[in-house]
């Protein structure tokens, strides 16, 4: 275990260790566009409001018909409470966090048979990538971390053991699904990747069909409460998605 264990953690740290080295100005810097409104503008804004009423509202809380709806990277960034620019040093760190995280759990994805060597070179190519840059660079582009993080994690849980794992893997799922719209694919890419993966071939299918039916559970329970909050059919909780007078014009965005 310790063996297996060992490749990704070594990945997980070094992604880590990079990133926030390339990325080193970004812990002293001024918030970007969009940064403003999540980082500073909202936190601000919910500081009264329950986890609960935060997990309900829109992404962009200031337009009436946002579609989007990203509830754990809001509920995060209302925790972290409002970042100043300037004062970026903990979101960096939490950006090369998150990454060195998925470098880690995508080395463990890649499974004990093949080269550690590769397991190691594959995820830092991935986070360093020129390709990455926009959800690096942004501080926003933790909602991508998260989404990958919590599809990775799902790979990684559902590639061998029982119930047990496939409960976590479903979790992470949820927190991937609940994070970005870029994580909906997984629903039938993680299967695939299941089927075309280790294991003898009822193993394969079983794993496959597993995670089928978990993902499109979960799929649909979250459309389903989206529709619900932002269609008001929860009341205690829509009417915290509802923009207020207040919140048009919110910090330093004006519509």
């Amino acid at each position: 275990m310790r063996g297996r264990l060992l490749t990704p953690a070594l990945t997980g740290l070094l992604g880590t260790l990079l990133v926030l080295w390339v990325t080193e100005p970004a812990s002293h810097r001024e918030l970007a566009l969009d940064d403003v409104p999540h980082l500073h503008d909202y936190p601000a804004l919910n500081a009264s409001r329950s986890l609960p009423e935060i997990f309900a509202l829109r992404h962009w809380q200031h337009i009436a018909d946002d579609g989007l709806w990203r509830p754990v990277p809001k509920m995060m960034w209302s925790v972290i409470g409002v970042t100043e620019s300037g004062s970026t040093g903990h979101l960096w760190f939490l950006t090369g966090l998150l990454a060195g995280l998925c470098a880690g759990l995508f080395a463990m994805c890649l499974g004990d048979r093949r080269h550690a060597m590769l397991r190691v070179i594959a995820p830092l190519t991935v986070i360093l990538s020129p390709l990455a840059a926009d959800v690096l660079l942004p501080f926003v582009g933790q909602a991508d971390l998260l989404a990958a993080l919590g599809v990775m994690g799902a790979w990684a849980c559902w590639s061998n053991g029982g119930w047990g794992r496939a409960a976590l893997g479903g979790a992470l799922l949820a927190v991937a699904l609940l994070s970005k719209e870029s994580a909906l694919p997984a629903v039938l890419a993680l299967p695939l990747a299941l089927w075309l993966g280790e294991g003898s071939r009822s193993q394969r299918r079983r794993r496959a069909l597993r995670a089928l039916g978990i993902g499109v559970l979960l799929l649909a329970a979250r459309l389903g409460s989206q529709v619900a909050l932002q269609g008001g059919l929860v009341p205690a909780l829509g009417a915290a998605g509802r923009v207020v007078e207040g919140e048009r014009s919110v910090g330093t965005l004006e519509i």
